[in-house]
């Protein structure tokens, strides 16, 4: 798996928990574990990371070997005009055709940068922050792919002012919450008959507008960052606190990760 950092832990994160690389490693380490002999893959996961702020990118061969390809989150807004966000939304619109044996996945930017790769309008959300655990309501492409069926709702810890307005052509949605109608998307490969009981081997594109990757520490440290430098004001810090320390699916929404 290649994975595109599109920024650094802030400083209390990484002290204790390292980059987004190791973050990421330990959500596919837990995922792991938490799976099934019958699911779990038979191997273990090779995982490489670039820097794509500093726009260091894999080379042709490593695109070509690897099985998945993941854009992670970042404090930039995916409609910044700046080099390195524009030649990322450059390089994920490429991905589909030049590498279609990709599994791509976008994680809160890195989800709102593949819906703008494929077209849509990202912008920041009128209603405001969504932060710390919510339940995402989950659409029936959604429930099929996190197996759910009785509540419909998935919590993932959340961290964003920004969102995605529209689905992408040839996207579905896969759940949304009250102040955000769009919190992830999935693309099906093109030109294969679609097979629900084979569904996860026909996925081309996975994105999720919510941290699973996030515990409630990492999100009370965010927070505490954010509301020292002025980002958030104490009300706002303060409420976001609560919903940080509730349950959270974020492992099993890994573990959709490793199976696709």
């Amino acid at each position: 798996l290649i994975i595109l950092l599109a920024g650094a832990p802030v400083p209390s994160v990484a002290a204790k928990y390292g980059s987004y690389h190791d973050i990421f490693c330990q959500l596919f380490h837990n995922a792991f574990k938490s799976q099934s002999s019958t699911s779990a893959p038979s191997s273990g996961l090779r995982v490489i990371s670039f820097d794509a702020v500093a726009e260091e990118y894999p080379t042709e061969s490593e695109l070509d070997s690897a099985k998945g390809l993941l854009v992670t989150g970042s404090a930039s807004s995916a409609y910044e005009q700046v080099p390195w966000i524009m030649c990322l939304t450059y390089f994920c619109a490429q991905l589909p055709e030049s590498h279609p044996h990709l599994k791509l996945f976008g994680i809160c930017f890195g989800h709102q940068i593949f819906a703008q790769a494929l077209g849509s309008v990202v912008e920041k959300n009128s209603l405001g922050w969504e932060i710390g655990v919510r339940g995402v309501m989950l659409t029936d492409v959604g429930k099929r792919l996190m197996d759910i069926n009785h509540s419909g709702t998935i919590h993932l810890h959340q961290l964003h002012q920004d969102h995605v307005t529209s689905v992408p052509p040839s996207c579905f949605s896969i759940g949304y919450t009250l102040s955000c109608p769009i919190h992830g998307l999935v693309r099906y490969t093109p030109d294969v008959e679609h097979n629900p009981s084979d569904e996860l081997a026909n996925i081309s594109l996975l994105t999720v507008q919510g941290h699973p990757e996030f515990n409630p520490d990492v999100t009370l440290r965010v927070i505490d960052e954010r509301e020292r430098i002025g980002v958030f004001d104490q009300e706002l810090a303060e409420e976001s606190r609560q919903y940080a320390q509730m349950h959270d699916d974020g492992v099993r929404f890994g573990g959709l990760i490793l199976r696709i």
